[in-house]
């Protein structure tokens, strides 16, 4: 592909620029229902700007209601209730920042000045499939937990034992979950599908370095470093945002899970009263989407991991063959993977740890230990 041919070039920004309005389709929709405030709508229009205004205030009032609701939740629902409000409760804040903060502009400019956006063009089915799947999923979940605590505050069923409201705290309660879950969809398609995004470059230029015949050669070699480095930068501009939304919903799954699990091992199952089963049931469904989510989560940042490292392989690969390689592309190659592993890129646990192999083995570690004391205390 020539890109030094215009024609070309400007049919590479078309067809991004097409791309990434449809990965941001979802989280548009969502701000425009919930009419919330997005920082890349600046004009100098007064009428605009007092639209503006308008709409920074009515998101500080959303904040504040959430907030309210978060509160009363934690004081007054089962530990479960209140751990999935708070998964709702961290989209609608990371919803928020991603429409306050230039993140999504900034890498549409990253994209462009580091690969101009080919290995995510190559693999916009992928990318596209993951945001229909995000969407679909995350909308069922969020229609059914909506209606299933609706069906249990109006005594249809009764999942958990809880304290009893008024019908002013019912309604209270019903709306600010409605606003936060409404909100899940929309950002679970933005986070992994820029994840897939940034996966999706790396495995390009891996791809390209692996099948290049003069990566012998020290211009190559430079010319790939750069490249690679190019997009570590790139990676940076979501990999704080999105390591924190993947670390809050990491850890709050695994709490809901170990509260739901405490449950269900402390339910009374009997087969007689079969109309009561139905509360096991519909709680197993609310965790299976919990370990789903955590599932993609784990897949995602493991295999981002492993394409930033991707080039290791083909660099060992170098000393290995026939050709003679510059005497200056064994330092290259030595300085650029020490500086990959001294500091670590990836998807993050908070900041103190790479999500990779050794934290999956912790996870499933931590979550044997989690299921053997549910089973002693409540077996």
């Amino acid at each position: 592909m020539d890109f030094a041919v215009y024609s070309n070039s400007e049919t590479i920004n078309k067809q991004l620029e097409w791309l990434f309005a449809s990965m941001c389709r979802p989280i548009r929709f969502t701000s425009c229902c919930l009419l919330l405030h997005s920082s890349q709508q600046t004009t100098k229009n007064r009428r605009r700007n007092f639209k503006q205004k308008l709409q920074i205030a009515w998101t500080c009032i959303l904040c504040a209601f959430i907030c309210i609701a978060l509160v009363i939740s934690v004081c007054i629902m089962p530990s479960a209730y209140y751990c999935i409000y708070l998964i709702g409760c961290i989209d609608f804040f990371f919803l928020i920042y991603w429409n306050c903060s230039m993140r999504r502009l900034e890498y549409s400019k990253r994209l462009k000045k580091s690969s101009i956006g080919i290995g995510t063009l190559k693999n916009r089915k992928q990318v596209m499939l993951r945001r229909n799947i995000t969407v679909a999923i995350g909308s069922a979940w969020a229609a059914v937990v909506f209606a299933i605590l609706v069906l249990d505050f109006i005594g249809v069923v009764q999942l958990l034992p809880r304290k009893s409201l008024t019908t002013f705290w019912c309604c209270f309660y019903l709306i600010s979950l409605f606003l936060v879950l409404f909100c899940i969809p929309s950002v679970n398609c933005t986070a992994f599908c820029y994840m897939e995004s940034v996966a999706s470059e790396f495995k390009n230029i891996n791809r390209d370095f692996k099948n290049d015949n003069n990566k012998h050669q020290l211009p190559v070699v430079r010319h790939y470093i750069r490249g690679h480095g190019q997009l570590l930068k790139l990676l940076e501009v979501i990999s704080g945002a999105v390591s924190t939304w993947c670390s809050a919903h990491f850890t709050m799954n695994f709490i809901a899970v170990y509260k739901i699990a405490c449950y269900l091992y402390n339910f009374d199952y009997d087969i007689t009263r079969v109309n009561q089963l139905w509360n096991p049931v519909m709680l197993c469904f609310l965790a299976v989407f919990m370990l789903l989510q955590s599932t993609f989560i784990l897949h995602t940042a493991l295999k981002l991991r492993y394409l930033i490292l991707g080039m290791g392989s083909p660099m060992m690969s170098v000393a290995a063959c026939d050709r003679l390689p510059h005497e200056q592309v064994f330092p290259l190659f030595s300085l650029h993977l020490l500086y990959l592993l001294q500091k670590p890129y990836g998807i993050s646990f908070f900041g103190c740890t790479i999500i990779d192999r050794h934290f999956l083995v912790a996870s499933l570690l931590l979550s044997g230990l989690a299921a053997i004391y549910c089973y002693t205390k409540y077996n």
